[in-house]
């Protein structure tokens, strides 16, 4: 197994994932700052619960620790520039869009967890959501209908929220034998069968990343691929042919990208939309655990950058 202590170079924060196409990369950083503000473990957000049985009977746990939530949060710090132990404060913070992966967006990014809330807003924008967001909770703040209700008339789009999922063992994954890698191309007759916007959400946007495949026969009926995050192909996607849902297919092609990217990665990643229960449902029984939910708003006239 790699290890986690891996690159936390480039990554898409507005993300086919999640239900767009719009692109921005990020460039993270070790950032030694101070802060007046009580550092925050996430270890001290949650009890730890009892582990969670899936359908099939087999326990789960339920909060992310060890190297791979000090990796996962590593990489939230670098989405915001901010210090990992400011990363979970209690409470909700805005801060103006400070990683060069949000530099130049139109919008507000919301992290949420545990209560917990992030966001990050255009430096003009601040002041007004600052005051917006004062009196509203971090369940609130990640519900879309929220946001157009306090910026009336200025929400051009909410894209999400999602949920997401990590996981850095392959003890609970099973064989998935009937599944092979594959190259790009060998998906086209699939994604001729699937809408543009089935393909870009389960995370198929590009020739880029690792491909693997579920046939009946000569014909391909699910797919999963692991595409850029935190520097290593380990970001989980995944798509069945609409012929072919329902049966388990997704499952099967999920627990070996998530094996390969575990293998090579040291944890893997996988996104759903809150609404997208049968992916969110996969996710629990391989034994993923949340740790994050996120949004984004894209305003219609982002107030413009002070010169």
């Amino acid at each position: 197994m790699a290890p986690l202590a891996g690159s936390l170079r480039t990554d898409r924060l507005i993300n086919t994932h999640d239900g767009t196409a719009a692109s921005h990369s990020l460039r993270s950083t070790e950032n030694e700052r101070g802060s007046p503000h009580t550092l925050i473990d996430a270890a001290d957000i949650l009890t730890q619960a009892g582990p969670r049985r899936d359908r099939r009977g087999r326990l789960h746990r339920v909060t992310l620790d060890g190297p791979a939530r000090a990796a996962v949060d590593a990489w939230w710090a670098g989405v915001f520039d901010c210090p990992v132990g400011e990363l979970w404060r209690p409470g909700t913070s805005v801060h103006a869009h400070a990683a060069a992966g949000l530099h130049g967006y139109p919008g507000i990014y919301v992290l949420g967890y545990a209560g917990r809330c992030r966001v990050s807003a255009p430096g003009p924008e601040v002041p007004a959501v600052r005051a917006a967001v004062a009196d509203r909770s971090a369940d609130e703040l990640l519900r879309p209908s929220t946001w157009r209700s306090m910026l009336s008339g200025r929400v051009a789009a909410v894209h999400g929220p999602s949920v997401h999922h990590y996981l850095d063992s392959v003890a609970g994954l099973g064989a998935a034998d009937d599944v092979a890698e594959v190259a790009a191309a060998e998906l086209n007759s699939l994604q001729s069968e699937c809408t543009e916007a089935e393909w870009r959400e389960g995370g198929f946007g590009g020739p880029d990343g690792r491909f693997f495949a579920l046939r009946e026969g000569r014909q391909i009926v699910a797919a999963g691929t692991l595409t850029d995050w935190r520097g290593a192909p380990s970001d989980v996607g995944l798509i069945t042919h609409p012929a072919h849902r329902g049966r388990g297919h997704a499952h099967a092609v999920a627990a070996a990208a998530t094996r390969a990217a575990i293998e090579s990665a040291g944890v893997a990643r996988y996104r759903a939309l809150v609404a997208n229960t049968p992916s969110r449902r996969i996710a629990a029984d391989l034994g993923f655990v949340e740790h994050g939910r996120n949004l984004w708003v894209t305003l219609v006239d982002a107030a413009p950058r002070p010169r």
